[in-house]
């Protein structure tokens, strides 16, 4: 993908800042019911400094029953928040954010390869028009990951972004390790490859710095980490690491020499804000 501009960060948590609002139960059907409370968190997060916003379509799922809503409802009003939260900004990326299908995948279900790249197929159809990358995050099954992209990659040419949730030790809870990952990655040839969830930034950071050794060059490395478990502090949810030792930890992740970040689990718009200031004042991530 040609032009673009420095530096990339991706938001963070849609869900932290849902749940501080009272409104994480269901965060799918607000794309419906109330989709200018996902636009004003997205631009929350674009006015913190982040260019890269993903859309509020993690939670579709290909199990009968699981929303109300159709899947082309669903990213409509998804697809809607973020453009609208956009507006004419030309340095800010849409991405269409897709997460595990809900199928019980082999070896723990049934569920095979094609079941879930016909699923894929029909959500990236519905939303890839308006979006400059589609985002597969927070895969542990690497067949299911790979329908995923191979799924954006038939029906579009829109830059592929994915990424698996490994332990400390680079290993998915399926089992899949960090090499099989990249050798799948590279096979494909995406845009980024990367880690996220589960992984305060310290931990991540050794994760991530084995994923880019791995890459082919062409390929950028990306880490999204959690801010930590939540906790209930005077009836306010809070959580492991304060804002500020977050993002000194992220950023810490690009000083190592990883190309983009973000945040995942319990990051806000002031973890995004603080990342930003200090990948700025260093001149640190991926410059195009």
């Amino acid at each position: 993908m040609k032009n673009i501009k420095y530096p990339l960060l991706i938001d963070g948590s849609m869900g932290a800042l849902l749940i501080s609002k009272g409104l994480g139960s269901d965060s799918a059907s607000l794309n419906v019911e109330n989709y200018e409370v996902i636009r004003d968190i997205h631009k929350a997060y674009i006015d913190a400094g982040a260019n890269i916003i993903l859309t509020n379509t993690f939670a579709l799922s290909a199990k009968e029953g699981h929303n109300k809503y159709s899947s082309e409802e669903l990213i409509n009003g998804a697809m809607k928040a973020a453009l609208e939260a956009k507006g004419e900004r030309y340095d800010v990326y849409v991405a269409l954010d897709i997460g595990p299908c809900g199928l019980d995948m082999y070896p723990l279900g049934d569920s095979e390869y094609d079941d879930s790249y016909e699923f894929y197929k029909k959500v990236i159809s519905l939303g890839y028009e308006n979006a400059d990358f589609i985002f597969c995050e927070t895969f542990t099954n690497l067949t299911e990951l790979n329908s995923a992209i191979d799924a954006a990659k038939d029906v579009c040419d829109k830059p592929v972004i994915a990424s698996m949730t490994f332990n400390e030790k680079g290993y998915t809870m399926m089992g899949v390790s960090v090499e099989e990952f990249v050798n799948s990655m590279n096979e494909r040839n995406v845009f980024a490859a990367g880690v996220n969830c589960l992984l305060l930034p310290e931990d991540m950071k050794d994760v991530a710095v084995k994923i880019k050794s791995l890459l082919n060059k062409e390929i950028l490395t990306f880490c999204q980490p959690n801010r930590g478990a939540p906790k209930m502090v005077d009836g306010k949810i809070s959580y492991e690491m304060a804002e500020n030792d977050f993002a000194e930890g992220v950023v810490d992740i690009l000083r190592s020499g990883v190309d983009f970040v973000g945040g995942c689990c319990g990051s806000n718009e002031e973890c995004i804000r603080l990342i930003h200031e200090t990948a700025e004042k260093e001149n640190l991530g991926y410059r195009g």
